[in-house]
């Protein structure tokens, strides 16, 4: 295995979504993880990657309420594939670095063959226009009602929308928005990577 891979940061929600995937039997991963390519191909990023009765199967077979933790955690390890345009040889030892298991990293590296071209196509025509910059960070905060057998569960959100313009560009006017959900323990790991990437800036700006 690789000493190093893309995922130097590993939260703790990462981690635990990660040991969720674990659980599922391979065709099924599969079939969860090219679910999940195909909506970031094709569908807005916000939007709900599975149906309502959906989620509720796969809570009973990740045995967890959060699915779209689950989903999110996947979406962000394809992200970073696409992002660092990393290997085929090199996608199993990222995979393994994560705690994925030996048929967890199979089924999650076959569906990133099949279903993860049409989506590196996108990032790729989508990156044409060049890089974009954050000139702004506006948020809200909410509070989300999901259903538990207990009875409803009050849980805090913060949406933090992500304000991104063409580098370059002669106007003052966003080029893109970009919302990310979070709840507390999500906004919690989050600033942690900021922190650490800071720290990694710091260190590398003291060098010079």
């Amino acid at each position: 295995m690789a000493d190093e891979t893309i995922f130097s940061v590993k939260t703790a929600s990462l981690l635990s979504s990660v040991e969720s995937l674990n659980g599922l039997s391979a065709d099924r991963l599969t079939n969860f993880c090219s679910r999940i390519l195909e909506h970031m191909t094709d569908a807005d990023r916000d939007a709900a990657v599975f149906t309502e009765q959906e989620e509720k199967t796969l809570a009973k077979k990740l045995k967890r309420e959060d699915v779209r933790h689950v989903v999110d955690a996947a979406m962000y390890i394809f992200e970073q594939f696409a992002y660092h345009s990393v290997a085929k040889d090199a996608v199993n030892d990222n995979l393994f670095g994560l705690g994925f298991s030996d048929d967890g990293a199979a089924a999650v590296a076959e569906a990133w063959s099949t279903s993860g071209k049409a989506y590196l196509a996108k990032v790729r025509s989508h990156s044409l226009g060049g890089p974009l910059v954050l000139t702004n960070v506006t948020y809200d905060s909410q509070l989300k009602v999901s259903d538990d057998v207990a009875g409803p569960v009050h849980e805090p959100n913060a949406i933090l929308q992500l304000h991104l313009l063409e580098t370059g560009a002669t106007k003052n006017v966003a080029k893109e928005k970009v919302s990310i959900r979070f709840n507390h323990d999500q906004l919690y790991d989050f600033f942690k990577q900021i922190d650490s990437i800071q720290t990694q800036i710091d260190g590398i700006a003291g060098g010079n």
